[in-house]
């Protein structure tokens, strides 16, 4: 039988996402954003918690993850207002093409350090996590512009859409190399077997 432990810690990591999106989603809209955000942080602190008290590794991952959540979701709660959400989708967007272009300055690859610890990713060289962070920085700056565009010219009705739905399929890209590099190493474990 499976940890229950471990499981839950597996549950605990989506959880929190899928928990605001429903009180986004589902509350009186004048409170939506603040209740949802209150969750969130919550949440977050309690996860935290669980994996502590269950001396469960967090991994550097969920970490920076925690970390953005908590900065984002103070000043979320406090301020309350739409602005401040468009404000910070375009922060954050330019965090994630900005931070990775200046890791290659000192030579380094953000996504090996950020998710190199992860189960599976450790089977990745160094070549394929070159190629990845470089995909990772090319959908992060076609982001990042889509944003920009967005910020200037939609709508708050029309800027959500674009935040939480095509904004996430765009996401879904991201781990496209990634599953093309494990199902490769895969299919090679398989047929050399």
């Amino acid at each position: 039988m499976a940890n229950p432990t471990k499981f839950i810690a597996s549950c605990m990591e989506y959880a929190g996402l899928i928990g605001f999106f429903l009180i986004y989603k589902f509350a009186p809209h004048e409170y939506a954003l603040r209740a949802a955000s209150i969750f969130l942080l919550i949440f977050t602190f309690i996860q935290i918690a669980y994996f502590k008290l269950n001396k469960i590794k967090m991994t550097r991952a969920m970490i920076f993850a925690n970390v953005v959540t908590i900065l984002f979701s103070i000043p979320t709660i406090v301020f309350n207002d739409f602005q401040y959400v468009r404000i910070k989708l375009l922060i954050l967007k330019t965090v994630m093409f900005v931070v990775p272009l200046i890791f290659l300055l000192f030579k380094a690859n953000f996504l090996y350090v950020l998710f190199g610890d992860l189960h599976g990713l450790e089977k990745l060289d160094k070549r394929e996590f070159n190629i990845i962070n470089w995909w990772f920085i090319a959908l992060s700056g076609i982001s990042l512009l889509i944003t920009i565009y967005a910020y200037i010219s939609l709508d708050d009705d029309a800027f959500l859409t674009l935040k939480t739905f095509w904004l996430p399929i765009l996401g879904i890209g991201y781990i496209i190399p990634i599953m093309y590099y494990l199902f490769k190493k895969e299919y090679k474990l398989q047929t050399n077997k």
